[in-house]
């Protein structure tokens, strides 16, 4: 394994600026409530990488979370 020539592919998503996500209307119901509110995709990339909360297990939870704990952010 140590002399194997090796190939990586990165596959990644980058939502467009100013692209709203969210969950679509017919999938939630009260049996299925909503988690999560509608969030800009690329302001939450922005908001987890950001040096302030890098370090602090910033999750789509913790920045559009539907709980009343969770801050309005998106």
């Amino acid at each position: 394994m140590g002399n194997e020539e090796r190939y990586v592919v990165s596959l990644s998503i980058f939502p467009k600026e100013e692209h709203i996500i969210k969950v679509p209307e017919e999938l939630v119901d009260e049996d299925h409530p909503l988690l999560y509110k509608p969030f800009d995709g690329s302001k939450y990339v922005s908001y987890f990488v950001s040096e302030a909360n890098r370090n602090i297990g910033v999750t789509l939870e913790s920045y559009c979370g539907v709980s009343a704990n969770t801050p309005n952010l998106c």
